[in-house]
C-alpha cells in the first residue's frame, strides 16, 4: 500500500493549520482587525457596512422612496428583469473595497461579498435558477486586469447554491468606462457591445437566469444584456449586485 499521498496531505494539512496559527485572518475588508467568530469580517467593519432601508426597491434592488414596489429612478427605466437585489449602498467602507477589488487585485473579499451575495438571494426566496452568467469584460480589459471581478463572484456562488455557472454573453466592444459617462452616454456606450456566447447560446432558451454585476448605477448594462438573454428566449432574468450606485 503507497502511504505516500496521505503523507502529503497530513504535511499540507498541518501546513496550513501552522500558518492559521502563527498568522490569524485579518478581515478583508480593514486588513487590521481579526474577523468577528462565525463571521468573515471584523465587528468594526460590520457596523460600518452602508446597509439599505428594509423598503428597497423590487427592480433595482435600492432604497425605495415611493409607495410603489419600485423607486422613482426605476419607475422611468423599462428594464426587463424579473426582480433586482442589491447587498449595500455605493458608499463608505463598501465603495473603497470594491474599488480595490476591481482596480488593485484584493482578491481578499471575493469570499465576502459571494457569501453576502448568497444569504441576500436565500432571504429572497431567490435560489432556484437553471444558470449563472456575469456581465463581461473585453478581452483586452481582462488580460490588463488579470480576472474578471464579476465572473469570480458568479463562480463562488454557484460553489455556494450548487448552480450551473456559464458565459452566456461576450463583450464584443472595448467601451469606455461607464462610471465616467452620463446616462446618455451609457445608452451610446453600450450599443453592440455583447453578444450571445455562440458555444452556450443552447443554453438560455427557458431557462431562469441569474445575472450578476458588481455595481448597478444606472443599470444600462444589466438592462442591454438581460435584453439579449430574453430576446434569445430566456424565461426570466434576475439581477443582482453588491452595491447601489
Amino acid at each position: 500500500m503507497n502511504c505516500e499521498p496521505f503523507r502529503k496531505y497530513c504535511l499540507i494539512n498541518l501546513f496550513k493549520k501552522l500558518v492559521r496559527f502563527f498568522i490569524p485572518p485579518l478581515c478583508p475588508l480593514c486588513s487590521i482587525r481579526k474577523p468577528a467568530k462565525a463571521d468573515l469580517i471584523c465587528g468594526v467593519c460590520r457596523k460600518r457596512l452602508p446597509e439599505l432601508p428594509e423598503a428597497q426597491c423590487t427592480k433595482c434592488g435600492g432604497t425605495n422612496d415611493t409607495i410603489l414596489n419600485c423607486c422613482s429612478e426605476c419607475l422611468d427605466s423599462k428594464f426587463n428583469w424579473r426582480q433586482g437585489l442589491t447587498l449595500w449602498k455605493y458608499e463608505g467602507i463598501i465603495r473603497e473595497a470594491l474599488h480595490g477589488y476591481k482596480y488593485k487585485g484584493d482578491l481578499g473579499v471575493v469570499d465576502f461579498f459571494a457569501l453576502e451575495m448568497v444569504a441576500k438571494l436565500q432571504k429572497n426566496k431567490c435560489t432556484e435558477f437553471d444558470c449563472v452568467t456575469w456581465i463581461p469584460l473585453h478581452f483586452t480589459r481582462k488580460f490588463m486586469r488579470g480576472y474578471n471581478q464579476s465572473e469570480l463572484l458568479a463562480k463562488r456562488i454557484c460553489e455556494q447554491l450548487n448552480l450551473p455557472c456559464k458565459k452566456l454573453i461576450d463583450r464584443v466592444k472595448c467601451t469606455r468606462q461607464q462610471a465616467k459617462l452620463k446616462r446618455a452616454d451609457r445608452l451610446k456606450n453600450m450599443k453592440n457591445a455583447f453578444r450571445i456566447n455562440r458555444k452556450n447560446c443552447s443554453m438560455i432558451e427557458g431557462q431562469s437566469i441569474l445575472l450578476l454585476d458588481d455595481v448597478f448605477t444606472t443599470g444600462t448594462t444589466l438592462s442591454t444584456v438581460a435584453e439579449i438573454l430574453m430576446n434569445c428566449g430566456a424565461e426570466s432574468v434576475t439581477v443582482i449586485s453588491i452595491a447601489r450606485g
